[in-house]
């Protein structure tokens, strides 16, 4: 099975693309848990928020422009950044919150957070192949908005 460098790269820019908004929504949620408890570290962790929006920004205007290689995603809109990049951020955010509270004793926590990020990943990925894609996008939203709620609402214990 070869790989042509075209699909390697394409692969691993959806990777990195993910990975930045990943990161930048991770560093909201800290930035936000430390402003509400009057830390001025939270100021940094804004201000790293916004250094991966930026480059995740960047990049997509740097990838997605006609090259020698192609574009990963053709049609890039607000349906398929929503599905395509931002779905396996919001998977990997509770995935990875989840091991960490399994890690740090926080069973309960952790596996709810384990709990909603396998099953986004099953809809999106094994139930949902043939789901449109403002569906996959709408779930992908949902499951932000619950990750939220969970990391700096009242569902926090």
């Amino acid at each position: 099975m070869e790989h042509t460098i075209a699909e390697i790269y394409s692969t691993g820019t959806i990777a990195q693309a993910s990975g930045l908004i990943a990161m930048a929504i991770f560093f909201i949620v800290v930035s936000v848990q430390e402003l509400r408890d009057e830390h001025p570290a939270g100021l940094f962790m804004l201000a790293l928020s916004a250094f991966f929006a930026v480059v995740h920004i960047l990049l997509l205007a740097g990838v997605f422009t006609s090259g020698p290689l192609g574009q990963p995603i053709p049609h890039l809109n607000m349906w398929t950044w929503l599905a395509c990049l931002l779905a396996p951020a919001v998977i990997g955010l509770f995935v990875l919150k989840g091991l960490y509270g399994l890690l740090a004793s926080d069973t309960r926590a952790g596996l709810v957070k384990m709990f909603f990020g396998l099953t986004l990943l099953c809809f999106l990925h094994m139930i949902g192949t043939d789901w449109p894609i403002d569906v996959k996008a709408v779930l992908t939203v949902i499951w932000l908005t619950v990750f939220f709620k969970m990391e700096l609402g009242d569902l926090r214990h």
